[in-house]
């Protein structure tokens, strides 16, 4: 329990730090600026911070250390921590929000994007152009090849949450998906690999 909370505690404890330290000002692009200096965050834990763009749907595109979905007065924000600022971001104001980290001299990228019309952003783990499908779950981190809690699939336009309390997890879920849709009766032991998983979609 106090692991699951952890990381809401942080957020919250860096919000109010920036709330009772700075001003809240209005910017020409509509966001909203809580003005931090690169040394009072630093005593803060980079834990769930990631590098990350932020792509507003003005067309800025905004660069930094990011954390996605902290709720605050019953929306969600997205924080930004860059050289010498920390940004509050509706979630309503962004398009996309890709995280990305370097292995091997390979830059890997997540995207995070809403779901119809609500404002939480939530992370892609696959994408077929070709069979217009896209799949998400719930984690707010870079994707590692290992499915979160919450897998939403958005398959010719129509999304659908697979959740199901009763199934053993997240990949259970995605099986069980495939099997209403194609009329089929895999199980888990049929796919070695989330990659495997994936090809039925």
């Amino acid at each position: 329990m106090i692991n699951y909370l952890y990381p809401v505690i942080k957020k919250a404890t860096l919000f109010i730090f920036c709330l009772f330290s700075f001003s809240l000002t209005a910017q020409d692009a509509g966001l909203e600026i809580l003005a931090v200096t690169t040394q009072q965050l630093q005593n803060n834990d980079e834990m769930y911070f990631y590098n990350g763009r932020i792509h507003l749907k003005d067309n800025t595109v905004l660069e930094g250390r990011v954390s996605i979905n902290d709720r605050r007065y019953g929306e969600h924000f997205t924080v930004v921590r860059m050289k010498d600022s920390c940004k509050y971001i509706p979630n309503t104001k962004i398009n996309a929000v890709i995280m990305y980290e370097e292995k091997d001299d390979v830059i890997i990228e997540t995207k995070f994007e809403a779901l119809d019309h609500g404002d939480k952003l939530y992370r892609e783990i696959f994408y077929n152009e070709k069979k217009n499908i896209t799949v998400y779950d719930s984690f707010e981190r870079p994707f590692k090849n290992h499915l979160g809690y919450g897998v939403f699939v958005k398959e010719n336009g129509v999304i659908t949450n697979t959740y199901d309390f009763w199934t053993s997890g997240p990949k259970k879920d995605l099986i069980n998906y495939i099997n209403k849709r194609d009329k089929t009766k895999y199980k888990r032991r049929d796919f070695k690999t989330l990659q495997d998983l994936f090809d039925k979609l």
